[in-house]
């Protein structure tokens, strides 16, 4: 799917379908988004935000904030710059987060993002799925980062078996989620090190439960990722270093 179709489908679910209200539907509506949230929440703050220091940050598909506020709780003195193509997203980032910090916002695909200078930490959360070139993607943030800047992205785990089982098209929107074993190919093509991939958020297959979900993410969480977290994986993160 092209990057301007994914612009007018949130631009619609942002700003005629949900009002403006994007984070309550998206993370707190119910018990299963919440602990959706709670998990990822942890998985930031385990893997990434208590073992880097950055004073410029660079993030893609911002969405509403709901990521940038932890790393703004890091590091209040620091530079925050947010790229979006959803203008209406880019409007409640900007509604949430401008009265908190140092902000700009960029309404622009990131393909063709300029900055004229380098950031010590590129963060992004469920974007790099709707991107269909992934190399490209990756190597336009090798470009961006600084010498030793870190990055750390989140995104889901495809999981096309569970569509077959279920006898269902995979949606359009889905079609590029990309593998952890294709993602560090291409980090390791695009010469990142210090590549390390962990469980994001838990599902347990078929059955709708905040409570096993979280069980799950209990056992599985603080580990590395691996052939069986991955079963019960809905997304992942990765935290790579430009050298």
């Amino acid at each position: 799917m092209e990057n301007e179709e994914i612009k007018k489908i949130y631009n619609n679910l942002v700003g005629e379908k949900l009002r403006g209200d994007y984070e309550y539907n998206r993370w707190f509506k119910d018990e299963l988004s919440r602990a959706g949230y709670d998990m990822t929440r942890q998985a930031v703050e385990r893997h990434f935000l208590s073992q880097v220091e950055f004073k410029n940050y660079l993030e893609v598909g911002p969405g509403p904030g709901t990521w940038t506020v932890l790393f703004l709780e890091k590091n209040q003195t620091a530079e925050f710059d947010l790229v979006d193509i959803s203008l209406e997203m880019l409007k409640l980032a900007k509604e949430k987060l401008s009265p908190l910090g140092r902000f700009n916002f960029f309404e622009t695909d990131f393909l063709k993002f300029v900055s004229e200078k380098k950031y010590d930490l590129f963060f992004s959360s469920r974007a790099i799925e709707y991107f269909p070139e992934k190399n490209e993607f990756m190597a336009k943030i090798k470009d961006l980062l600084d010498v030793d800047g870190w990055g750390f992205i989140i995104t889901k785990n495809p999981k096309y078996w569970s569509y077959k089982i279920m006898g269902r098209k995979i949606p359009e929107m889905h079609k590029s989620q990309v593998s952890p074993n294709e993602l560090k190919r291409i980090l390791v093509n695009n010469n990142f090190t210090n590549i390390n991939f962990y469980p994001a958020a838990m599902t347990f297959p078929f059955l709708k439960s905040a409570w096993l979900n979280k069980i799950l993410y209990k056992i599985f969480g603080g580990c590395k990722l691996n052939f069986l977290s991955r079963l019960f994986c809905e997304s992942y993160c990765i935290k790579f270093k430009k050298q």
